[in-house]
């Protein structure tokens, strides 16, 4: 589909620059009738999710400023939004001189996306289109891009002047995407170099809301300073 891509990754940003709220809740799949794949899309089609996102400012200032601040990039390209949700991302990749921005949304937030777009006054520069990115024609006859915008969980802008960017390692700063670490139930256990932990990790949905996971972490471990054989429940919200 791009010739010529630039893998600038970029997400949301602040509330405060253009107005994102969306005052009810989009339709979705009748539960009895969903599957794994609309249980993942019709959670992004509910804009609390989305309210979470912008309000994680080490992603979302962090995406900002490698957009605002960096606008010679942007300037005069052809720019895909992979995920748009409320379209955001899309408008500041217009604010930043994107000639033409085309936003890409599965869930049904996209008929947010598309009235925000409009009330911030970019429809002649940000056009949003529902499917998935595999499967959408892209509008006006385009066939290549520029630059795409997509989100991943560590990220570095290596295109910018100063370089920027961040982390979901569990000893960084947190955002949204509630980067864990998990303790042990036994604190003093004391492993020597050359020794190995054995055991399994075990993740699945929770079965009262598909957007926690619930894990069991099994350990077995007998050290020359000490042991231990475990199993461990816990639950991310």
């Amino acid at each position: 589909m791009a010739e010529h891509m630039e893998q600038t990754s970029v997400t949301t940003t602040s509330e405060s620059e253009c107005s994102t709220k969306p005052k009810e809740t989009p339709g979705s799949v009748p539960v009895e009738e969903m599957t794994s794949k609309d249980y993942y899309f019709d959670s992004y089609g509910h804009f609390g999710i989305h309210e979470e996102m912008l309000k994680d400012e080490v992603r979302t200032l962090t995406y900002r400023n490698s957009m605002i601040y960096n606008k010679h990039l942007f300037r005069g390209k052809v720019v895909l939004d992979v995920g748009c949700g409320t379209g955001i991302l899309s408008m500041f990749a217009a604010k930043a001189g994107a000639a033409k921005v085309i936003g890409i949304e599965c869930s049904s937030i996209i008929e947010y996306g598309q009235k925000i777009v409009a009330e911030n006054n970019y429809s002649n520069v940000v056009t949003l289109v529902k499917g998935k990115v595999e499967e959408v024609e892209l509008p006006d006859g385009i066939d290549k891009v520029d630059i795409i915008i997509i989100t991943f969980f560590n990220i570095e802008f290596t295109k910018c002047h100063k370089r920027t960017g961040f982390s979901t390692a569990p000893e960084a700063p947190y955002t949204h995407w509630k980067q864990t670490v998990f303790y042990f139930d036994q604190l003093d256990l004391t492993v020597k170099k050359g020794e190995e932990i054995q055991g399994s990790v075990n993740v699945k949905p929770n079965k009262s809301n598909k957007r926690d996971l619930d894990f069991t972490i099994e350990v077995d471990f007998k050290g020359e300073l000490s042991e231990m054989k475990e199993t461990m429940q816990y639950k991310m919200r």
